[in-house]
């Protein structure tokens, strides 16, 4: 509580490391104190802290946190805020997504606005709301909120104005991985099965949503006197997928 009476609540975002590594009690201190708090009440941390919230412009309650434990933990009570504002379908600001992803350079990103009153129920965007960079060095974005990387590496500030104003914004990150690895260095697939090899790729230990193109890759047969394909390696929905060859059992290097 502020010595005027506001109220404040905070959940971090959990282990999440590096986008977030946690509090300690004495930095969810230092941090209410910076926001004006002049007293605070501490709930439960570990695995049983989870903020779930309905986003702007959506009818939904989500998890928007990271709970320690990897997923949602039952719990016996919660804090619940609810708003009994009025909707009024005005619009008045913007929930723009993606956010806080990793890209490749020269990438394609479809950015998307969810639109919101006031009090934050759904409000449709207006036509004539714009897509803009922060910084057009890193690449351009159409009418459509379509961002074209030109390879230049680092953040993207991607903002939707309107009527002269910023009412969305999202960043996101172009970096060439810096790891790539295999979560295991063997991998059994069934005949004509498919498989993504437990393929790893990251950036500062943040995925990295690769496209068509980015890895080249090579199969080989560890057979050295047979010259059939052990299988092939397409890339669908975001995703490299390793298929198998169907009619023997082979075993090679990818």
């Amino acid at each position: 509580i502020t010595a005027e009476g506001k109220v404040v609540t905070f959940c971090t975002y959990g282990n999440s490391y590096p986008i977030s590594c946690g509090y300690t009690w004495s930095e969810v201190a230092d941090y209410l104190i910076a926001q004006g708090c002049v007293n605070a009440l501490m709930l439960d941390g570990s695995g049983s802290a989870e903020w779930c919230a309905r986003y702007e412009g959506t009818d939904n309650v989500v998890s928007v946190s990271h709970p320690s434990d990897g997923s949602s933990r039952a719990v016996g009570s919660c804090l619940l805020i609810v708003s009994t504002a009025a909707p009024d379908g005005v619009f008045a600001r913007a929930s723009v997504t993606p956010g806080m992803s990793v890209y490749t350079p020269d990438s394609i990103v479809h950015f998307s606005a969810v639109g919101a009153d006031s009090a934050g129920n759904p409000a449709a965007v207006p036509d004539d709301a714009e897509w803009s960079l922060v910084d057009s060095s890193m690449g351009s974005i159409d009418s459509d909120g379509v961002f074209t990387s030109n390879g230049a590496q680092g953040d993207v500030k991607v903002n939707l104005v309107y009527d002269g104003k910023i009412c969305g914004s999202a960043t996101i990150t172009i970096a060439a991985p810096d790891s790539i690895t295999f979560s295991k260095p063997n991998e059994d697939v069934g005949r004509g099965k498919t498989s993504n090899l437990g393929l790893q790729v990251r950036y500062q230990n943040r995925d990295v949503i690769l496209k068509d193109g980015d890895i080249v890759w090579t199969l080989t047969n560890d057979d050295e006197t047979s010259d059939v394909a052990i299988g092939t390696i397409a890339f669908s929905d975001g995703k490299y997928l390793f298929t198998s060859n169907s009619s023997i059992t082979c075993s090679g290097t990818v």
